[in-house]
């Protein structure tokens, strides 16, 4: 007879021991700095000395490309950053033509491979005449071009020349 008042006794703990889970979720939470993958990063900002008197033509979102021309439009600078490591695209995609095609001069600046080659494509005004350096990372390419109408001769070459020699990125966001 006593085990039934001990049965009993189990059988009421049970109950009470049941009526006390909760299904309400448990969280856990982990203080581990997580590192981004190199292609999450934002990319570096391209800068440069624009010449005296240039004008900025689009006022685009982040990533768009920035074109910037002179007072009397006749030579046109624009900085652009493609989404991808690799030059050959981003030369096809600056250029129309197949990279293969295209002429490059292979260097490295700040320690990043860097390309310059040249083109010309002919436009609504007239055949213009395109020189461009390209500097690639991990996971954008940075383009910055120089467009004069062809047959200026060496008219812009000083102005071409500092553009260049400034060209720079930067990762500063409070830049």
């Amino acid at each position: 007879m006593r085990s039934f008042p001990i049965s009993m006794l189990a059988l009421a703990m049970t109950a009470l021991l049941c009526a006390c889970v909760s299904n309400a979720p448990v969280w856990e939470t982990v203080d581990d700095e997580q590192q981004l993958p190199a292609s999450a990063r934002a990319p570096s900002a391209i800068v440069f000395a624009a010449p005296d008197g240039t004008v900025c033509q689009s006022f685009a979102e982040p990533g768009a490309p920035q074109v910037y021309t002179a007072p009397d439009g006749s030579y046109e600078i624009t900085a652009c950053v493609f989404a991808a490591a690799d030059a050959d695209a981003a030369i096809e995609r600056l250029t129309g033509f197949d990279a293969e095609r295209v002429e490059k001069v292979a260097t490295t600046r700040f320690s990043l491979p860097a390309y310059d080659f040249a083109w010309s494509a002919a436009g609504d005004e007239g055949t213009r005449v395109y020189r461009a350096e390209l500097l690639c990372d991990e996971s954008f390419c940075y383009a910055l071009c120089f467009s004069v109408p062809a047959g200026s001769g060496t008219k812009y070459d000083s102005i071409q020349d500092t553009v260049f020699a400034s060209f720079g990125l930067n990762d500063d966001e409070d830049f």
